[in-house]
Formats: C-alpha cells, structure tokens, sequence
C-alpha cells in the first residue's frame, strides 16, 4: 500500500514583520518610498529598507505621551524633504485616559512639532458653509484634484477638477457614515471612500458607485500606484480580521503570517503597510511587502512608562511614573535609534557599581522631569489634564555604545539588582554637572 502523502503545506504570506510591539495600535502615515510609524512616544521613520528613530522628533510633544495614551497620524502629501526628517505637514493627534483625558494636536515643520495648524488649501474656502460639528475628510491629488466629504445629515462630497475654482457638489448614497473615514486612490477621478463598519463607494469624477465587498465588512482601505484596492475587513464571530485585494476578478484574500489579525492598512506608491495583532499575547505588528534591514522589536524593558495605565479620569490615577532623562519625553530604546541611554533609577549609586560588577560602565547622572499631576480643567465639566511639575528629577543612567550593549546592560542590572527598574530609552540625556 502506497504511502499517505502529507498534506500540503500552507500557503507562505509575501508580507515581512518590520515592527513587533507591545505597545498598543500602530499608526501608520504612508509616503512613496517609506512610512512614520507612532504608538505613544514611539515614532519610526522608515525610508527605503531602513528605520530611523530620533529623540528630536519627540520634542515639544506633551509629557503624557508615555501615559495611558492614543496617537493618530494624519496623511501626508509627499516623503520628506530633508534626509532623516519627518514629512513637512505630517499631523500627530494625541489623547491621554479616557473621553475626558487632555488632546495635543501639531504639526511637523522644518523647526519641529508646531502647534499651529499649516495653512490649507484655499479651494476649501469656497465651499458651502458646513453645519456645527460635521466631520470633514479632504484629500488633494497630485493631479490637481481636490475631493472633499462632508458627514452631517447625509454624506455630501465636493470635486475639484483640475485648475478649478469651484467645485461639482456630488450627493453620496452609495455608502453610510462609518466609525473612520478612509478617502483614498491615485486621482480625484477614480477615488473610494471606505467607510469603517459601513461599506466602501468608488466615485469616479461624476458619481459614487457602491462597491460590492462581497461577504466581509471592510474596516480600512488604501490605494497602491497600479490601482489595485486593499482593504482589512472587520472580525465578525467567529472569522477574524483579514486582508483583501481587488483585482478584476473581484476581492481576494491576502496570505497573511500565522496568528495574524489585520487592522489597518496603509499604501503609498507600490509600497504596503498593514498593521494588526498576532499571537495570543496580541503583539501589535507592522508588515510591508518590502522588508527592511533590521525589524523593530519594542519590549517592557524599553517602555519609559507602564504598558498599562486604568485611564486618567482623576478619580483613580492621579500620576504616572515615568523614566525620563531629560525635559523632552523619552522613546523606547530600540535598534534603530541615534542615541541610546539605560535608565537606572534613582536608588543608590554603590548598589548599582556592585549590581553592574567589573569593568563597571561610565555613570552619569541625568537630569529628568518629576511627573505631573492629574487635574480638572477649570469650568469645563469633567475635562481632565496633566498639570506639570515644572520639577527636575536626577536619576543614574549609561550611554549606551550601541543596541545590543544597551540590552545586555539592562539584563545584567534587571538579574542583579531588579529594583532598579532599568530601562533602555531612546533619548538626548541631559546630564547633571
């Protein structure tokens, strides 16, 4: 008898990990030829096969950023203009605690993170006014075109064609208001807007058609310059999220890792990002269908606050702890940072040279900032934010010389002497004379 073939082997996903996180929810904002990745003080710049990580693009930003902490990147038009800057424009919206946690809106500019928003596009000026508290979503095509949607009472869009002046108002029926707006596509005139929870329309310079997405509700959607539509569906019972592209034989699932829920997904040019948990630890993980060098991984050791904080409502938390080394918010120390510092408390010098051993590394000590306090915005109701201690707090840290010496001093002061909390922060320490 004829041996039992195996059986055949899974089909191998083509999408590479880039970032592996315990941090929750990675925000993608996609360009040709890269990404900015964020999840609290968490900020990647990809390029190319490369990922660049910078305490200065952390400057400015507030310090509950390491707090129980949501971040959304905004789109961008186009990469950055400067090498290892982040684009010119790129929006970063903050949330801290629950719905009566502080905001922080900026934008990035040649200086920095600014808090005034950059001026916009003037053919949004000749619009009809909108009523009291209508969503707006707005994408402006390298074509020329500009496409705007409206979300009030129905769902109304503006097309700009080219050199226009005034725009063609266009009713959409083809779709219902969903939880996040995904206005995406290559030109004004062959756009779709993927309504999370809802559904997807395509409008195509005249008219919106609704898209037949078959059996799955999509959850986000992006646009990649052969045209081709991808789309992450919502997971419904049993059947998790997953992943779609759409070809001319309509929707087709994409192989994705073992374990793998897809999120969110992002597109810029041929490039693909998409965002997701995996395991039963629920890892947040970014994959792309262009590896990179050297993936990111971020564990506890490398947090500068808690993973998990019960939410800033000023009944329960009143403070986090924070590592901090300098007045600008700490990142994760990760492999792809330009400076490296292991935080070592702010227990006691001796315990530490005997916990480090022989040859002991250079100790400096670092002049941080005292968290601040949780406090009720004055006449607001129950609108909460973070008071600042205006406070320096002095704790014992290393330069480290590189990742893996970084990683390998915090596993020796963790073995040796755990209550020093050691971490490895992605930072420009400011060292105490």
């Amino acid at each position: 008898m004829a041996p039992i073939p195996p059986p055949p082997a899974a089909p191998k996903s083509e999408l590479a990990e880039i970032v592996s996180s315990v941090l929750p929810d990675l925000e993608v904002s996609a360009f040709d030829g890269g990404a900015v990745v964020a999840s609290r003080s968490l900020v990647l710049l990809i390029q190319g096969d490369k990922v660049r990580q910078e305490p200065r693009h952390l400057r400015a930003l507030p310090e509950w950023i390491n707090w129980d902490a949501s971040v959304y990147l905004g789109p961008v038009a186009r990469g950055p203009a400067r090498s290892g800057d982040l684009p010119d424009g790129l929006e970063l919206s903050a949330h801290a605690g629950n719905r009566h946690g502080p905001d922080f809106d900026a934008w990035w500019t040649k200086s920095g993170w600014s808090t005034r928003a950059p001026r916009s596009d003037p053919r949004l000026s000749s619009l009809p006014r909108a009523q009291p508290y209508t969503d707006v979503s707005f994408r402006a095509f390298a074509s020329g075109e500009l496409l705007v949607v409206r979300y009030a009472s129905e769902v109304e869009s503006f097309y700009f064609a080219p050199r226009a002046a005034r725009p063609v108002r266009v009713l959409n029926e083809a779709v219902a208001a969903g939880i996040r707006h995904d206005l995406v596509g290559t030109k004004g005139s062959d756009a779709f807007l993927c309504e999370s929870g809802a559904g997807i329309a395509h409008f195509d310079g005249k008219a919106w058609e609704a898209v037949d997405t078959e059996s799955f509700v999509p959850a986000s959607c992006a646009v990649t310059s052969d045209g081709a539509l991808w789309v992450t569906s919502d997971a419904r019972g049993s059947e998790p999220a997953r992943l779609w592209k759409r070809s001319e034989k309509g929707f087709q699932e994409v192989v994705l890792p073992p374990d793998f829920e897809a999120t969110r997904v992002a597109a810029a040019g041929a490039r693909v990002w998409v965002s997701g948990r995996q395991g039963k630890t629920q890892r947040s993980v970014l994959l792309s269908n262009r590896s990179v060098v050297a993936p990111i991984r971020v564990e506890e050791y490398q947090l500068p606050g808690p993973l998990w904080v019960s939410g800033i409502t000023g009944l329960d938390v009143t403070s986090v702890d924070v590592a901090s080394v300098s007045a600008a918010p700490a990142g994760p120390g990760t492999s792809g940072c330009s400076s490296l510092v292991v935080w070592l408390g702010t227990g006691s010098r001796q315990a530490l040279l005997a916990a480090l051993g022989d040859p002991p590394p250079k100790l400096v000590q670092v002049e941080g900032t005292k968290p601040g306090q949780v406090a009720l915005v004055a006449g607001s109701g129950a609108q909460m934010d973070v008071v600042p201690s205006r406070q320096k707090q002095r704790a014992l840290a290393v330069t480290a010389e590189s990742y893996e010496a970084g990683k390998a001093l915090v596993e020796r002061v963790g073995k040796a002497l755990p209550s020093a909390g050691a971490r490895l922060l992605c930072a420009e320490p400011r060292v105490a004379p």
